[in-house]
């Protein structure tokens, strides 16, 4: 075989597969009596890419539910430890302000001083020193260091590490109400003679209970919290009650109160179901009160709102202490070996997926002595959330339970490692996946959680990506500007990855986080900054904005033409770039979908595009248009489930979510099946498509003005066990007519051969009622190159051909 080895080639290959002089030109219908010839080679473009994967958000706001102990970050009410990035300004000697501070802008604000914590310098001459904040004002953001250095230069990063603070703050914008940090926030509810605060349970872990102590009366009394939280409400929840009455036989209850969101009316109330033994003695004992949720209470972007109210019927004169020490989501679907939910790993295992991104809070800034930990209720760490108006977050799944997952479902992990883990903590988890269980504590905490070979042993990869989205300002303080700046940073965590003994540069790719539009040129400055990275990690999002939304030409002509618009600007600029440098940095996509956040058209009609089968076709055509022309692998889907986003529908989910806990594919994730199942196997090889028609595509919102837009793209995949098996994915991006193809094959093929594809009757056809939008498979017969084969409109074709003996 001639193997395709360079970048340059790889961009003719993939410029000529979309833009092949068309035979018929202009913006009217094909004609109905042409045939294009498809024609593939046994040219190699990318070597045994991995098949599509799929973002695995953590946190219900894209995750929605995924995982059994994301509703609620911590199991009990733990003390937490800020830590958080910061951005210098001001910079003099040893004290600089917080970039990212406003004192102005009331929903930013400290919980705490950080007085008295540690400092790890990122960037700058001062990278890696380490020391103790000596002062810290909170009204100004500035930051006064124990060290004196050369002066900090502005927007150098710096990690920080709070003190100690207990488990909540009265918030300075609203004293009723108590920021639990990693929780979410807490309003007692509480009459006269009822009292509510936290008691310490264990000191080595900094573990509390949250106490409503009833004073001695009669009759029915009651106290609790509102609680605000990430979580679909059509769950079983449990709480946890350990409380003891000094007069024996009291007997205790447990409700959930007013469901629904802070902008809604409640929705309602469930009494949990007490323990039969529910009565109290004057020793602690712990109930478990557990009850079915609310139904239909289904909410909006992933938080929920309800009350905790525990109460007691006493005898006079008795008084009641009762610690809600626990809350816990249950549900019979989460019972599988990694935690996650059971259809959605049965979803990820059937579909194929090569990859998993694992996505969520710990992309932000769970430090790793969370997310190594045994499970999230043991995790003890948690950081401050500034860009989230206030609130507070904590881990949402840990190492094991994501490596779990990708094992039991065949594919590769992909970390994203979050900002607010300095050089040590990244050398941790090191130890934690690849060294053996007596190297240090890290790789005996991972044998002592039951792994005692080490995580790398179990995968041929591992991606381990360096933060998420580090140009994104929503993401912010987990946020650096200019682009050298977080080419700095990675610099000093992979100096010091790189000097563990048993980093495997065989195993593990490290990710340095690039932009799907290089806007400033982001991934060439980050590329020629970042030394030792393996990939640049992109997201070629499809229609960013859609502005000219009358009917399917407008929508959809702009979606497929998009493809093709990307190849040319943002995936030409950022090979250009990358290529410039010389460094040999491949790349990689971890995120991917359509975008339709922005424009002029409304939710109603961006929404429906999105879940549109149209939409299906378009993202798998990109996912396949740039590994063609920018040799991306492996490519990553986002994400798999989603509750909303901007009053629009599961934007970027992938399944939906039913109230029964089943899932619905959403056409999208039929294109990644499509490729997972039937096309990706072997080699990626070039495929043209020759005399095929074009349109010309107006201007619509993010997709630019485009000429001569071709309506047929060809990928191919080509495996050389014997026999060899070719198959090739045809993509017909006409919104109206059927097109006709013919074959050039690179070896004779046996006259049987398998049809799957995405063929909608409807391109605005969707599944969120019912799945009316399928693949579909057939088999056909007495194939000769001469065959004429017909593709739908707006439709996805992968045939399976396989060699004539």
């Amino acid at each position: 075989m001639r193997r395709l080895r360079y970048r340059r080639a790889a961009l003719r290959a993939f410029t000529l597969s979309l833009s092949a002089l068309p035979l018929l030109a202009g913006c009217g219908a094909a004609s109905s009596n042409a045939v294009a010839l498809v024609r593939v080679t046994e040219q190699v473009v990318l070597e045994s890419p991995h098949r599509l994967g799929v973002n695995i958000g953590g946190s219900a706001y894209y995750g929605d539910q995924q995982h059994v102990e994301n509703a609620f970050a911590h199991g009990g009410f733990f003390q937490g430890r800020q830590a958080l990035m910061v951005r210098t300004a001001n910079a003099s000697g040893n004290a600089f302000n917080d970039a990212n501070f406003d004192r102005n802008d009331p929903d930013r604000h400290y919980v705490d001083s950080f007085a008295g914590g540690t400092y790890c310098i990122a960037t700058g001459a001062r990278a890696g020193e380490t020391g103790s904040i000596s002062e810290h004002d909170t009204e100004t953001g500035r930051y006064t260091l124990e060290n004196s250095g050369a002066p900090l230069d502005e927007n150098d990063l710096v990690w920080l590490r709070g003190p100690w603070v207990r488990r909540a703050q009265p918030d300075p914008q609203d004293p009723n109400i108590e920021r639990s940090i990693g929780i979410g926030d807490f309003r007692p509810i509480a009459g006269d003679g009822v009292s509510i605060d936290f008691v310490d349970t264990d000191a080595d872990t900094h573990d509390q209970a949250l106490r409503i102590t009833f004073a001695p009366g009669s009759g029915r009394v009651e106290g609790g919290v509102k609680h605000y939280i990430a979580g679909t409400m059509n769950d079983t929840y449990t709480v946890v009650v350990r409380a003891r009455c000094d007069t024996p036989g009291a007997e205790l209850g447990v409700d959930l109160r007013n469901f629904g969101i802070p902008s809604e009316e409640p929705g309602g109330t469930v009494r949990l179901r007490a323990p039969e033994a529910a009565r109290l003695t004057p020793e602690f004992q712990e109930f478990r009160f557990t009850g079915e949720t609310y139904p239909d209470a289904r909410i909006s972007e992933g938080i929920s709102v309800f009350d905790i109210v525990v109460s007691a019927e006493t005898q006079p004169g008795a008084e009641v202490h009762a610690d809600i020490d626990a809350i816990a989501l249950e549900d019979a679907a989460l019972d599988t070996p990694s935690g996650f939910s059971r259809p959605m790993a049965e979803a990820i295992a059937e579909a194929q997926c090569g990859v998993l991104r694992f996505y969520g809070v710990a992309s932000l800034a769970s430090p790793v002595e969370d997310i190594t930990a045994r499970s999230t209720t043991e995790a003890t760490w948690t950081y401050a959330s500034l860009e989230s108006n206030g609130r507070f977050s904590g881990t949402d799944a840990v190492v094991d339970q994501w490596m779990t997952l990708a094992q039991d479902s065949g594919a590769q992990p992909w970390l994203t490692i979050g900002g607010a883990n300095t050089p040590d903590e990244w050398y941790d988890l090191i130890s934690y996946l690849c060294a053996p269980s007596d190297f240090d504590a890290y790789s005996a905490r991972r044998a002592d959680h039951g792994h005692a070979a080490p995580w790398s042993d179990a995968f041929d990869t591992m991606y381990l990506e360096i933060g998420n989205e580090w140009w994104n300002p929503v993401f912010q303080p987990y946020y650096a500007m200019p682009p050298e700046k977080y080419g700095e940073l990675c610099n000093t965590i992979i100096q010091r990855v790189r000097s563990h003994p048993h980093f495997d540069d065989a195993k593990i790719q490290l990710v340095a986080g690039g932009w799907a539009v290089n806007g400033h040129h982001w991934n060439g400055v980050v590329d020629q900054t970042a030394n030792g990275v393996d990939a640049i990690s992109i997201a070629p999002y499809l229609l960013h904005e859609l502005d000219k939304y009358a009917g399917d030409e407008a929508k959809f002509g702009a979606l497929f033409a998009d493809v093709e618009a990307y190849a040319r600007n943002g995936g030409a600029s950022t090979l250009n770039d990358l290529e410039a440098n010389g460094k040999g940095t491949k790349l990689a996509v971890y995120e991917l979908n359509t975008h339709t956040a922005g424009g002029g058209a409304p939710a109603s009609i961006a929404s429906t595009v999105t879940a549109s089968a149209a939409a299906g076709v378009a993202v798998l055509d990109q996912a396949m248009a740039v590994m063609s022309g920018m040799q991306a692998d492996p490519i990553n889907y986002f994400t798999i489930l989603q509750r909303g986003y901007n009053d629009r529908l599961g934007l970027w989910g992938t399944l939906i979510r039913e109230p029964s806990g089943a899932l619905r594919p959403r056409p999208v994730w039929h294109g990644l099946r499509l490729a997972n199942q039937f096309l990706i196997d072997g080699d990626m090889v070039t495929a043209s498509v020759e005399g095929e028609p074009d349109w010309d595509q107006p201007e619509n919102g993010s997709v630019p003005a485009t000429d001569n837009v071709p309506y047929l793209a060809s990928y191919a995949f080509l495996d050389d066990a014997a026999p060899r098996k070719l198959n090739v994915l045809v993509v017909n991006r006409h919104r109206k007519d059927d097109l006709r193809v013919s074959f050039a094959l690179p070896f004779a093929v046996s006259p049987e051969v398998h049809r799957a594809r995405l063929a909608p009757h409807e391109l605005d056809a969707n599944n969120e009622a019912e799945e009316t939008v399928k693949l579909e498979e057939t088999d056909l017969h007495d194939f000769t190159p001469e065959s004429e084969l017909i593709v739908p409109p707006g439709s996805a074709t992968v045939f399976q051909f396989t060699e004539a003996p």
